[in-house]
């Protein structure tokens, strides 16, 4: 059988010694299947505790620190895990102004002051930010990015790993930063159209730089000034080098040049001759070949003066080398600039 209490005013239930000074210690107990608030339910004390399996609230905003005129402390949802690990978090850090997700040490009993949260992992379907500062890695488990992936502004400190990448530019971030693109093992870097708006192609570990390929120039070529080759060029079949020797003070037999007789079978010189102290100048273009054991030699050119010639030239084979020999006709200072051409055996 229902009952009802009613009264026409306030009616204030008090339990214990300090029942007149508001001070009781004592507890009210309901012991009912179902407890109904019809009306507000204003909670004084210093904390609510529910032991309900779950909770429904119908409210669309919850409002921690209510009525708070300055908030000095954190605040946020912890999770007791028990003997699971630290407890998780979601809290606004209130010195740094920012939301921090994770695990901590802390519970709710460390409300009155700054709460350490470790970072933790976040899953979710999309994420949209007008900025991001990622200070360590970002990694696509997966190979790429299911969407796009677009940020007006963002900073990646760490590594950033993807099985593709899109985008218009890629930029050192910082003053006369190289930018590196390196394969993986024996990988290469495939470009499908390159652009080089700059002034050099270099290698900085003093290795060669190779184009394995045939290079097709199907235009005009514009150097647009001297192109210049520190070694020899490689034609496959043949090289093309140069060099420049200087004799003084013997007119006996001197070395010019040599090459490996066993690699080379012939070779064309072009040399420049010049005597400065005589004021002699002379052209030679020479011809060598070898059959392995005796090399063979002759030469033609053009001098400045209409005295005999500023040099002879020789050839033999010496070890394993052809040598290019001269035998000058004055002791004086001269000097030999040469251009070879050599081919192949």
């Amino acid at each position: 059988m229902s009952k009802t209490l009613r009264t026409s005013g306030d009616y204030t239930i008090k339990a214990g010694d300090g029942w007149n000074s508001g001070s009781g210690v004592n507890s009210i107990t309901f012991d009912s299947l179902n407890v109904s608030v019809s009306g507000n339910l204003t909670v004084g004390g210093s904390s609510t505790t529910v032991n309900t399996t779950n909770t429904t609230i119908e409210d669309n905003i919850i409002e921690l620190n209510s009525g708070l005129s300055q908030s000095l402390n954190d605040s946020g949802i912890i999770i007791e895990r028990g003997s699971t690990g630290d407890n998780a978090a979601i809290v606004w850090d209130e010195s740094g102004d920012i939301f921090k997700l994770g695990t901590t040490t802390s519970t709710g009993a460390d409300k009155s002051g700054g709460i350490t949260v470790t970072a933790g992992a976040l899953e979710v379907a999309a994420f949209t930010a007008t900025t991001g500062t990622f200070s360590g890695a970002i990694t696509a488990t997966t190979g790429t990015f299911s969407g796009a992936m677009t940020s007006v502004g963002g900073t990646v400190t760490g590594s950033l790993t993807a099985g593709s990448l899109t985008t218009n530019v890629i930029s050192a971030n910082g003053s006369n930063a190289e930018l590196s693109i390196q394969p993986s093992g024996t990988g290469n870097v495939v470009l499908g159209a390159l652009t080089i708006n700059g002034t050099a192609i270099s290698s900085v570990d003093s290795s060669l730089i190779q184009l394995n390929e045939a290079v097709n120039i199907s235009g005009a070529t514009d150097i647009g000034g001297a192109l210049t080759i520190g070694g020899s060029l490689d034609f496959g079949s043949a090289i093309i080098s140069n060099g420049t020797v200087t004799h003084s003070g013997s007119s006996g037999q001197q070395p010019l040049d040599e090459f490996a007789h066993a690699t080379y079978r012939s070779a064309k010189y072009i040399v420049s001759i010049t005597d400065s102290t005589n004021t002699k100048y002379e052209m030679v273009e020479i011809y060598i070949t070898h059959d392995g054991t005796n090399a063979y030699i002759t030469s033609q050119g053009v001098k400045s003066t209409s005295a005999g010639t500023l040099a002879v030239f020789a050839a033999d084979i010496s070890g394993t080398n052809l040598r290019v020999l001269i035998v000058p006709s004055s002791s004086e200072s001269v000097t030999y600039k040469f251009l070879r051409t050599l081919v192949v055996v």
